[in-house]
């Protein structure tokens, strides 16, 4: 049985890689969120109503940006510690299989 795996430099790339897209993304909501205003002050009973579904919409949205770009980085220290790990554990068994072949 052959096991196939990237080195853990490719795959931790690979995690920053993802890191990054997930901060482009929220700044692009970002901007979107911070430019959806009204074009003029409500005037009736259902503009007060879109305006206060808006107002939940972007305060929502703020307050979900910076969560997920923390769970964006979290993924990636959560790769590069567990590539970390495997790189250790194949070194160790490596070396374990030579001491036992010699």
């Amino acid at each position: 049985m052959t096991l196939d795996m990237d080195e853990p430099h490719e795959v931790n790339a690979v995690a920053r890689k993802f890191t990054g897209s997930m901060t482009t993304a929220t700044a692009q909501v970002q901007t979107v969120v911070r430019d959806l205003v009204p074009t003029h002050r409500p005037q009736s009973e259902l503009d007060r109503g879109l305006e206060t579904v808006r107002h939940w919409m972007t305060n929502t949205i703020r307050e979900a940006i910076p969560r997920a770009d923390r769970r964006a980085e979290n993924a990636s220290e959560h790769t590069e510690h567990t590539t970390g790990a495997i790189a250790a554990a194949d070194t160790t068994g490596g070396n374990q299989v030579r001491r036992v072949s010699i």
